[in-house]
Formats: C-alpha cells, structure tokens, sequence
C-alpha cells in the first residue's frame, strides 16, 4: 500500500478544494487502488468519510 495524507482542514467547503478533496478521496476508496488515505483533520468531519480512509484529529 502507498500512503496518501491529505491536509482535510478545507475538505467541508462546498467549493474549490474542499469540492476536489472529497472527490479525490471518494473514486480510490471506491475501487480499491492500492492507495492508504488518511485525512488530516483539526476537528470531526461534517461529511461521511470513506470506511477505508484513517481520519487523524488534532492537526
């Protein structure tokens, strides 16, 4: 598995980078690439998190 970490701060925006984070995240989670997600996060997500990627809290 190749380790990915996303900087998730932005992620709930509706636009821009939160827009593209989400999709990002959600067609590899989808169809099992190979790749290890885990989001960075300074609090709980507002939207569901894909079941196969690691959500770190505290950034």
């Amino acid at each position: 598995m190749i380790p990915i970490v996303i900087d998730a701060l932005r992620r709930d925006n509706e636009r821009g980078f939160g827009h593209l984070t989400r999709n990002r995240l959600a067609a590899p989670a989808a169809h099992g690439t190979g790749l290890h997600n885990t989001l960075l996060c300074d609090r709980d997500p507002e939207r569901p998190v894909p079941a196969s990627v690691d959500v770190v809290i505290g950034c």
